[in-house]
Parts: C-alpha cells; structure tokens; sequence
C-alpha cells in the first residue's frame, strides 16, 4: 500500500470516529433527557412547559442524528457528513 493510500485510510478512520462520537452525544442527551422525563414525570406535570422543552431537546437530538444516518446511507464520504452534522445545520 502507498503512503498516501495510508494517509487517507487513517483520515477516514479518525473521520468515522468523530461522526460516532457526535452519534453517541446526540443519544446519550436522547436516552438521559427521556430517563429524566420517565423517572421524574410527576415533578413534569406540574410545569407542562419544561416537560416540553424537554420532549423539544429530544426531538431535535434525534432529528440531526438521524440525518446523519441518512447522509451516511446515501453514501456521502464521511468528512461531508461530519460537517453537515455541526451544529447549526
């Protein structure tokens, strides 16, 4: 292998990781905001608004993971995905 066949290799491996590590932060806030919601609804009916705000945090968690599935899925290179991921997207 070439050197410059190495170089991309490790280039996309690193990209790979940085895309699941924002994959892993978007479901870890997904999967704590929805154990806080579950484990503590009765303190959530009293202030309908931050449950809301709460459901709110989880949809838009889950909505840029998802795109990035999707990107992922359509076959775009990593790099690309990644940086549709920022936030702010």
């Amino acid at each position: 292998m070439h050197q410059r066949d190495e170089m991309l290799l490790a280039l996309e491996d690193t990209t790979t990781a940085v895309v699941a590590h924002g994959l892993l932060n978007s479901m870890a806030a997904v999967t704590g905001t929805a154990t806080s919601l579950l484990d503590h609804w009765e303190l959530f009916t009293d202030d309908p608004q931050q449950a809301r705000q709460l459901l709110q945090r989880i949809l838009r968690q889950a909505t840029m993971a998802s795109g990035v599935l999707e990107d992922l899925a359509r076959g775009l290179p990593p790099e690309v995905a990644s940086t549709l991921a920022a936030p702010g997207r």
